[in-house]
């Protein structure tokens, strides 16, 4: 095996090092959020059934059917359905609008 190396400008090499730095802050924040939003189902869980997503979202079954299951990632266990937490935590941050002004 030959030692062959090359010598990088100090410039690129700390802009190597920044966006590296930038990319694992950003993911460490994202696996923050994903934590935050596990710990709100009050239990630890990562999935809820269907009409304990129903519970948490505040809505009915029928609705939950029709307007959240077709826009969210759902688990199959078996015949069972599990949605995760995290994406009805994204379901409704996609679907939230402000008070004032009707757009989020």
């Amino acid at each position: 095996m030959s030692d062959f190396s090359i010598a990088l400008p100090p410039e690129l090499v700390d802009a190597i090092a920044r966006r590296a730095a930038e990319e694992t802050v950003v993911a460490l924040a994202a696996a923050r959020r994903d934590l935050d939003r596990v710990e709100t189902t009050g239990n630890g869980r990562l999935a809820l059934s269907r009409e304990e997503a129903a519970e948490a979202l505040g809505v009915s079954g029928d609705y939950l059917d029709r307007h959240v299951l077709p826009d969210v990632r759902i688990v199959r266990v078996g015949r069972r359905r599990l949605i995760p937490v995290s994406e009805l935590a994204d379901w409704v941050d996609r679907n939230a609008a402000r008070a004032l002004g009707g757009e989020r």
